[in-house]
């Protein structure tokens, strides 16, 4: 993965992933349209996250899935 000063959506799947939570990019767009959480985008359409509203996606894809 190419480093960024931002966290992007690869990033927070990863996370996921290394957590033992897999779920497809279509999945996390899916929960975003959903209403779960907010996204923003960088100038090119990027979604881009800070690190503290990375950790809160990641506690809300959690506890959509019934993990704590």
């Amino acid at each position: 993965m190419r480093p960024f000063s931002y966290i992007t959506v690869g990033k927070i799947l990863k996370t996921l992933k290394d957590e033992g939570i897999s779920i497809s990019r279509a999945t996390f767009y899916s929960m975003e349209k959903d209403g779960l959480f907010m996204t923003r985008k960088a100038a090119r359409g990027w979604r881009v996250f800070t690190p503290d509203e990375a950790k809160i996606i990641i506690q809300l894809v959690k506890e959509n899935y019934g993990i704590k």
